[in-house]
């Protein structure tokens, strides 16, 4: 199940829906689009391509929301009981922090409700995968300093490093949610800590490597996750959590026990110690791993209204520096296929081809 939050954004959103629907399998979501949004019906559009298939709930103009005035908005939030949706930039950033973590709260309650099992509270940018082993990890990276730390993060790595180099299955050929049930005994706490991977925008040299072991049919130029295999540091410098609510009573589930949506019950530890987007989970200890995406220029501009700071950065000054490439998430792709055949498949991707309609893709790749 997951929780999804999301305002002007259909091209990440669509291979987002087609890429957790293969891979964990997605069974549960509930989306909450922004009051802000201007891409509303559209969202709406690429949502119900998938009513069908999947237990969903949308929720539009903040009627979810509950939290009252002084309960924990920025001052400058609220004017006469309204919830300000201009403000100065500062505001603007932490009443969008403030609904994230709301938001966490009533999603998860709900979903506790419905009989949900493992949750995700992720964006439309990050993309679950296996923390598939590599030669170019740094081993002398350690997130905090002491030797207690040093120590136990060590025997961590040693406990987790045979089951990343040996049982971890290709991706989409075992579901994460039939992985983490078989091997229950490596998950014996109701939270998984998984750091992220930031993946860069810099294209393939040559498009042909985007298209290779892509099912004929499917237009891979469209798709992220088969363009941008170039990342930064393995170092899992922010972090989310998946959560199994079936072992967390839903009193636990409070808003005064939030306080980030990179772990939202921080305060009853239930994951640990928790940062702004940090909660301590060291990279190669861990199992799974989340790609985060840059996205396209497309993508890019498509989310201009997003209230956060840096929103005014250039797509270029976003991208990070690569230190190295993976393809490990590519077989997702055929995994899709399989399951819902080519000409579903095509249907569930169509957003795609209306979304880059206009794009000038020889200017793509000469400038790759």
């Amino acid at each position: 199940s997951a929780c999804l939050l999301v305002m002007d954004d259909t091209i990440k959103l669509t291979e987002w829906l087609a890429y957790h629907y293969t891979v964990l399998p997605l069974s549960h979501l509930i989306v909450a689009i922004d009051p802000g949004s201007t891409l509303t019906k559209e969202i709406q559009d690429v949502l119900h391509l998938y009513q069908s298939r999947l237990y969903m709930e949308i929720w539009t103009n903040d009627t979810w929301m509950t939290l009252k005035p002084n309960e924990g908005w920025p001052p400058g939030a609220y004017d006469n009981g309204t919830l300000v949706q201009k403000r100065i930039q500062r505001v603007k950033s932490m009443t969008h922090k403030r609904r994230q973590e709301h938001f966490a709260v009533q999603c998860m309650r709900r979903l506790k409700q419905v009989y949900s099992s493992w949750i995700l509270c992720l964006d439309t940018d990050e993309f679950l995968i296996y923390n598939y082993l590599h030669d170019n990890e740094d081993a002398s990276i350690f997130m905090h300093d002491g030797e207690m730390y040093r120590n136990t993060t060590i025997r961590a790595r040693n406990q987790t490093k045979l089951v990343r180099k040996f049982l971890l299955p290709t991706l989409g050929n075992v579901t994460i949610v039939d992985f983490l049930n078989r091997h229950a005994h490596h998950f014996q706490q109701p939270c998984i800590k998984v750091p992220g991977l930031q993946m860069s925008a810099r294209e393939y040299p040559q498009i042909s490597r985007v298209y290779q072991n892509v099912p004929p049919g499917i237009d891979a130029k469209t798709l992220t996750t088969l363009r941008h295999a170039q990342h930064g540091r393995m170092e899992g410098n922010f972090t989310k959590c998946l959560l199994d609510v079936r072992r967390i009573p839903l009193g636990w589930i409070r808003q005064d026990f939030t306080r980030t949506i990179h772990n939202p019950l921080a305060l009853n530890k239930v994951c640990g110690k928790h940062g702004d987007s940090f909660i301590g989970m060291d990279y190669i200890s861990s199992i799974l791993r989340l790609h985060h995406y840059a996205g396209t220029r497309e993508s890019f501009e498509q989310r201009q209204h997003d209230v956060r700071v840096g929103r005014n950065v250039s797509y270029e000054k976003r991208n990070v520096e690569p230190v190295g490439e993976t393809e490990d998430i590519r077989p997702w792709i055929q995994a899709f296929v399989k399951k819902v055949g080519m000409k579903e498949a095509r249907r569930l991707l169509q957003p795609l081809q209306e979304a880059y309609r206009e794009t000038n893709w020889s200017a793509v790749w000469e400038n790759a």
